[in-house]
């Protein structure tokens, strides 16, 4: 005995109509009843509002606080941006060190987006390779063969220029 695509489909609502509270409240128009064919409409689903990724700023250099609603902060902590609205004086929390948790006011020329530091500290053709590794499509990205040849370039091979990295 095989069950019908009607009978599956008259099943499912009369399952629907019994369980879901709003099949169950009165018909909105007079002469509506609830033996005629339901109609489905689609409808867009409201959209979860995203929430951006926190800014996490590192400090650059220590700060001790002045009032009590500074943050005080070592360098090297990170902290996360609250508020930008003054440009002199950000409000951040702190993520790691001597105020980790906390929230307060910082000077904003004491500290630097992380991002911007990775780009800062690498050298612009190192960071140019690793832009090319970043790329969307994977056959735009470089192969290992190309990316030894492109590293091999940049470094020495004089074994003399890296002298005073064997000392420590």
């Amino acid at each position: 005995m095989s069950v019908q695509p009607k009978e599956l489909w008259d099943r499912m609502v009369a399952c629907c109509l019994r369980t879901c509270p709003c099949y169950l409240e009165k018909p909105t128009r007079a002469g509506d009843s609830r033996d005629e064919p339901i109609s489905w409409v689609p409808r867009a689903l409201n959209t979860v509002p995203t929430v951006p990724p926190p800014r996490v700023y590192t400090a650059l250099w220590d700060y001790t606080a002045r009032t009590a609603e500074d943050l005080s902060f070592r360098s090297g902590d990170q902290l996360e941006l609250v508020d930008q609205s003054n440009p002199d004086w950000w409000i951040a929390r702190a993520l790691t060190g001597i105020s980790t948790g906390r929230k307060g006011y910082i000077p904003a020329n004491y500290v630097a987006a992380i991002e911007s530091l990775h780009a800062e500290s690498c050298p612009k053709r190192v960071y140019d390779i690793m832009m090319e590794c970043w790329k969307d499509t994977p056959a735009d990205r470089p192969t290992f063969e190309t990316l030894q040849w492109k590293l091999e370039e940049f470094y020495d091979t004089d074994i003399s220029a890296y002298d005073d990295a064997c000392r420590y």
